[in-house]
């Protein structure tokens, strides 16, 4: 029989905007969470009372407001680090509830009512699924593009473990990029990542409703992969295809001056050394069968 217990963890800062639609859209789950925890990282606009007021009308929702003012955060990486531990706060405060799943999901994603159900039929046909999610697209104005539709991948905005990749993982390590070093990690414990192309998630939080520069965006991306530590090799063929995407030359441009600002100053995101290996070994393995039309 098919476990479709699983729990939520929303880490959520000054969200109000998106929020509302994103509790819409759990509350109308064929199957809803055993428990969802939204955790307000020291919101200063209202989310904190729509979370509240969530939790008051259904039995699963759970508010925590966490600031964390005792620990030092991380040179370079401060808004990763903040939010692994405002789930690892929120899951903390949940205790040990039994699930077979548990998604760390944002505060500005929106999906069709049976998708949870939909996505845990899925998993459980592959066992070996350690994380899976849908295609992501951003959308604003009655636009929708393309955000995160790798197949091989989970994008972050929606991350669904298994709980048992979950436990031998640790979930997720307080640096920057923390998302895809939590695939790293499932691979590199024998765990396989997948999204579905027919399950969509919509993403309302676009660099613009952020008042978020492109360019800015796209150095400050490569200034990461440079911390987190991609190799040259893999930053510059991964940044090609980025020349036919709006900003076009300008973005890989920037991405690439990001890269080297980044080298140059010796910028570390304290991506601990086996994860960063084992991360270089498969993105070169990823080259070489591209090379090779694989």
């Amino acid at each position: 029989m098919n476990d479709t217990r699983y729990i939520l963890i929303t880490p959520a800062y000054n969200e109000a905007r998106f929020l509302p639609g994103v509790i819409e859209t759990v509350v109308a789950q064929t199957v809803k969470p055993v428990a969802w925890m939204i955790v307000s990282d020291g919101s200063t606009d209202a989310t904190d009372e729509i979370a509240r007021k969530a939790a008051a009308e259904h039995d699963f929702i759970r508010f925590l407001r966490h600031e964390n003012r005792t620990a030092t955060p991380p040179a370079f990486g401060r808004l990763a680090w903040r939010k692994v531990c405002t789930i690892r706060a929120g899951l903390a405060e949940l205790g040990d509830i039994p699930s077979a799943y548990i998604a760390n999901m944002d505060a500005d994603v929106t999906f069709a009512p049976d998708f949870f159900e939909r996505l845990m039929g899925k998993m459980a046909a592959d066992p070996k699924i350690g994380i899976g999610g849908g295609f992501i697209y951003n959308t604003e104005a009655g636009r929708e593009w393309p955000y995160f539709i790798n197949p091989e991948g989970v994008g972050g905005p929606l991350q669904f473990f298994r709980r048992a990749c979950f436990q031998e993982t640790g979930g997720y390590v307080p640096c920057a990029m923390e998302d895809a070093l939590a695939l790293i990690m499932a691979h590199m414990h024998g765990w396989k990542t997948r999204s579905f192309p027919d399950l969509k998630i919509l993403h309302h939080k676009t660099a613009r409703a952020k008042g978020a520069h492109p360019l800015r965006g796209m150095f400050h991306a490569g200034a990461v992969e440079r911390a987190v530590g991609f190799s040259l090799i893999y930053h510059l063929a991964r940044n090609v295809p980025d020349i036919l995407r709006p900003p076009y030359v300008l973005g890989s441009v920037a991405r690439t001056a990001g890269y080297a600002w980044a080298a140059g100053k010796g910028k570390d995101a304290g991506v601990p050394s086996d994860i960063r290996a084992f991360m270089r070994k498969e993105q070169m393995e990823r080259l070489r069968r591209k090379l090779l039309g694989r």
